[in-house]
């Protein structure tokens, strides 16, 4: 196997030591078997590596392997490394860990960790060479619910191992605070090191009332509460003196020991610190403060608008340190240093209002402590280590068959990157005109392209929940071009994403549990509905017969979760990945319940004999973007679980969608503003083909899905043309049309992969052809850098940089002729059998009587 190559970079004036750094590395077919071992080499020193594989070619080689070292960074410096395979990988420190009765040991070699198994305390003991670094209170976690500062027990249900090695133990406990709020600890600890991280998640599991489909905070399931603090006891040695600053690169500040001290951070503290995006339950912003204040006995010493505090406590030059990431950026956030304790409060009392969990919301925050930690070498869990992977290695990888990394960028496709890192167009700049910021918000991309009609002095709200999978294009840019700003964008996308926009229930309507929320509504603020689309001042500006809904098959956006995954390791997204491919199957095949299907029967009959004698083609699912972002989410929870039924279904939606030998006319595809979206769908057969050729079954059901595939594109060349070429037909004619032209070239490129050298030849010139014609229609657009054309450039537009390069060309033969025969999407008195028929068949194994009743629960709510 040839080495792979990574780079660091260490933004930060002061030194790093035994920094800890994960990052996932694809590997080439064939080359990393699950045993392999490796070591860093760091200008010929060697640093053992912790390795997991994340998932697997058809050979069962590693295809991306999760690597976790331990470096030391000069201040600034840049440093490329070699990841080498060896025989035998040598330590000189390992981490213990030992589980007896109620207590948890872990042992790194530079500090022990005690956990107490029954209570949630993240740490009961921590010693530093043989000394006590907390006092025998330990730390501890509470929740307040109301003003009379009553703590909610929390309790513990489960305790496991996330990921052991050793450089890296994670852990992970589980429980609820009441029946009402669940939260789950993931604990990490390094070997030879007192760093550790604790990565908290709070969970209102309970489903949102959503009363005619309205997704309002104040929902009667909502959960309210005070304050979430982690306190940390400081034991007399670790207390002599503290020290806090207020940003990496300011100077230390002494604590007055006869007075507690607190920073907090109540807004954002930008132009726009009091935004509407604010607005609580009650349709006002509770904030009275911008940005932070220092409040030493409540009296205010200092104040400014965004801070990032630090505090150490300790004696001589070592100590404790702890950071919060985020601590504006999330607000509100409160650290207070008392005498004895630190006090870290995730979520403030002295927040003047109490804080809203939604039903089927959660939120995740990341505390970081260094129990050994100099301070004049402090840093961990500030300005972290930026790492990208060397181009050549992605290349050689051969993961990614469509991008070449490293490659000069198109002057067209160059200037929509330069706009989207840079400037008063850029994602960083548009969060500050909404003030997308604090805990539900940051992450979030704002969308401008909804305002374009508005007027008033307070800015317009819109979220874009992950349309078009901006996730994943800001990773592609951000393998492409090795540019950190790009993964910086992503890595705050996601999880906004696995928090927010994700709803997290079991108690909701089958369809809505563990799916993606819409972006919000088109042209309307968003109002008190914050990421969940419809609010109920909509029904005052629309047609109430059109307001409401929840999660839809059609905003189903995985392949960016899945990159996260693979490159940090965050379990999280994986699981997300598998929940939202098994949610959007259910979202285009309905509950599973009789009642359900008694209720479709009912649909196909109607749609039967209203059609019955026409020509239009009645496929089981429908030609649009929800079936092929079901298809592309089948296909990457396939590709993180290698089971089977994914790749199943994904060819079966192919199946029961179109045809080889569809009568492609009938399907009305040039009415735009129906159909504009089955080109998603073709793109997401091209994804299928792929993932066939790489499991090298070249079957029928590759053959059916790859003369479907050469059936639409031969229409879409002779018959498609530029969306803005015949506006008349347009609702809105801007400038969104002329970004949905790219799909096109997308289309034409992967299919051209498949046809013969005369179609081929057609392909590849209307794939230009689109190109040029949408970014030259653009480029007459002052609104083409909104972030709705923006997202649609970076989901297809790279295909400008790709289709000069050498196009793979696959001429598959079937060992004998396939005759497909006629396509069957005929509206027949037998074909409605037939579907009610499988329909049944496929509930009946998988209903109940606590399922039945659960979905007639739903409806009627």
């Amino acid at each position: 196997m040839e080495n792979m190559k990574i780079k660091l970079v260490n933004p930060s004036p002061v030194k790093r030591t035994r920094e800890p750094i994960t990052i996932g590395v694809p590997c080439p077919r064939g080359s990393v078997s699950p045993d392999s071992v490796f070591v860093i080499n760091s200008h010929g020193k060697i640093l053992p590596v912790q390795t997991t594989p994340l998932t697997a070619w058809p050979d069962k080689s590693v295809k991306w392997l999760l690597c976790d070292f331990l470096v030391d960074l000069e201040p600034n410096e840049e440093s490329a490394l070699v990841i080498e395979s060896v025989d035998v990988i040598e330590t000189s420190q390992e981490i213990n860990y030992k589980h007896q009765g109620n207590t948890i040991e872990i042992d790194t070699g530079a500090a022990r960790f005690e956990l107490n198994a029954s209570s949630l305390l993240p740490f009961q003991k921590v010693q530093v060479n043989g000394q006590d670094v907390i006092a025998a209170q330990g730390a501890e976690i509470w929740l307040t619910k109301d003003k009379n500062g009553r703590k909610l027990p929390a309790v513990i249900d489960e305790i496991s191992v996330e990921s052991t090695g050793p450089l890296r133990f994670t852990m992970r406990v589980s429980g609820c605070f009441s029946s009402a709020l669940l939260f789950q600890a993931r604990v990490s600890f390094y070997a030879g090191s007192a760093k550790t991280s604790l990565e908290l998640t709070i969970h209102n599991p309970r489903a949102a009332k959503h009363p005619g489909g309205i997704w309002d905070l104040g929902d009667p399931s909502s959960f309210l509460f005070r304050e979430l603090v982690i306190s940390l006891q400081l034991s007399e040695t670790n207390r002599t003196e503290k020290l806090f600053k207020l940003a990496p690169d300011e100077p230390w500040q002494n604590y007055d020991e006869n007075s507690g001290m607190k920073i907090y951070q109540e807004s954002s503290g930008g132009k726009n610190w009091d935004s509407p995006n604010h607005r609580n339950r009650d349709a006002h912003v509770p904030m009275n403060i911008r940005g932070y204040q220092v409040l030493r006995d409540n009296e205010i010493i200092d104040q400014g608008n965004r801070c990032q505090p630090v505090i150490w406590a300790g004696s001589g030059t070592t100590g404790s340190s702890v950071v919060v990431p985020g601590f504006w950026q999330e607000f509100p956030k409160a650290l207070e240093i008392n005498q004895q304790t630190i006090d870290i409060s995730l979520y403030p009392s002295c927040f003047p209002d109490l804080h809203e969990l939604q039903g089927g919301e959660q939120k995740t925050h990341t505390v970081y402590f260094d129990f050994a930690a100099d301070c004049d070498q402090d840093g961990w869990g500030l300005l972290p280590v930026q790492i990208t992977i060397n181009p050549q290695t992605i290349n050689e990888s051969g993961v990614f068959k469509d991008i070449t990394c490293g490659k000069p960028t198109s002057k067209q496709y160059k200037e929509f990157m330069d706009a989207a890192l840079e400037g008063k167009e850029s994602f960083a700049a548009k969060r500050e005109v909404v003030d997308e910021y604090g805990w539900r918000n940051f992450g979030e991309i704002y969308a401008d392209h909804e305002g374009v009609f508005h007027e008033g002095d307070k800015p317009f709200v819109s979220h874009y929940n992950n349309q078009y999978d901006s996730l994943g294009s800001f990773y592609r840019e951000y393998l492409r071009t090795g540019k950190n700003d790009w993964q910086q964008l992503a890595a705050a996308l996601a999880d906004h994403i696995v928090d927010i926009d994700i709803n997290h229930t079991d108690e909701d309507r089958e369809e809505y549990c563990h799916g993606l929320f819409w972006h919000t509504d088109h042209y309307l603020d968003v109002g008190t509905a914050t990421h969940r689309s419809v609010s109920r001042e909509h029904l005052t500006q629309k047609n109430p017969a059109f307001c409401g809904g929840g999660p839809g098959a059609e905003h189903c956006y995985s392949t960016g979760l899945m990159m996260h995954y693979l490159l940090t390791g965050d379990s999280r997204c994986r699981k997300t990945v598998i929940e939202l491919a098994d949610w959007c199957i259910l979202c285009l095949k309905g509950p599973q319940t009789l009642l359900a299907a008694l209720l479709r029967c009912k649909k196909r009959i109607t749609a039967w004999k209203d059609n019955r004698t026409t020509d239009n083609i009645w496929s089981l699912f429908p030609l649009s973007r929800g079936t092929g972002n079901c298809i592309n989410t089948c296909l990457d929870a396939y590709e993180l679980t290698r089971k089977p039924h994914y790749l199943k279904t994904s060819f079966e939606l192919i199946r029961g969608t179109v045809h080889p030998n569809d009568n492609v006319e009938g399907r009305d595809l040039l009415n735009a503003e129906d159909c504009w979206s089955y080109s998603v769908f073709v793109v997401a057969v091209t994804k299928f083909l792929a993932k066939k050729r790489e499991l090298n079954e070249i079957d029928n059901s590759y053959f059916y899905a790859r003369d479907s595939l050469l059936k639409y594109a031969v229409w879409m060349a002779e018959h498609e043309y530029p969306f803005l070429d015949n506006k008349e037909i347009l609702e809105y004619p801007n400038e969104t049309w002329a970004a949905q032209d790219f799909r096109k070239s997308v289309v034409f490129y992967q299919a051209s992969k498949y046809a013969n050298l005369e179609l081929r030849k057609i392909l590849l010139e209307r794939c230009r052809f689109f190109l040029q014609a949408s970014f030259a229609e653009l480029g007459l657009w002052d609104t083409r850098f909104l972030s709705r054309p923006l997202a649609l450039v970076f989901q297809n537009g790279w295909v400008a940089d790709t289709i000069g390069s050498d196009i793979p060309h696959y001429n598959d033969q079937p060992e004998q002729s396939i005759e497909w025969g006629k396509s069957k999407f005929d509206f027949k008195s037998s074909e409605v059998v037939r579907r009610i028929i499988v329909d049944f068949k496929g509930v009946l194994p998988n209903t109940s009587l606590g399922r039945e009743l659960a979905w007639l629960k739903a409806r009627l709510k």
